[in-house]
């Protein structure tokens, strides 16, 4: 069973995004800070995470900077997922730096996330 981390400060978001993935047989963990990401993902090294850009502390851009410098983690596939980012350019830049995908978060239903992930986990196995 693969280990979804939910790094989200909402916690409705984060709860409902939870029980989907709970229901499409996925362990899930949930950080609502940058800080909490990390050290969880430390702790649990998840298969695939799930990233807000606008967390509390350490922003999720920030995180992800700081897993792709350490080679225990630099492998875990990241998708962003946010409502605070628009342009073209920044989201570009954030595959560029390696995300597997940008998701404007209030445009993805729960199932098209869980669909999601399930064919990024079939690619990267």
């Amino acid at each position: 069973m693969a280990l979804i981390m939910i790094v989200e400060d909402n916690i409705s978001i984060a709860k409902i995004w939870s029980l989907k993935l709970t229901k499409e047989g996925f362990e899930v963990d949930v950080a609502k800070t940058g800080k909490e990401a990390l050290d969880k993902v430390r702790d649990k090294k998840p298969d695939l995470i799930l990233m807000d850009v606008m967390i509390p502390g350490i922003n999720g851009i920030e995180v992800f900077q700081q897993l792709r410098q350490n080679v225990d983690y630099a492998g875990i596939p990241v998708i962003f997922l946010s409502s605070a980012m628009k342009s073209k350019d920044e989201i570009q830049k954030i595959l560029d730096m390696g995300a597997k995908d940008f998701i404007a978060k209030y445009e993805v239903t729960p199932d098209q996330l869980a669909q999601r992930i399930k064919d990024m986990l079939s690619k990267e196995s």
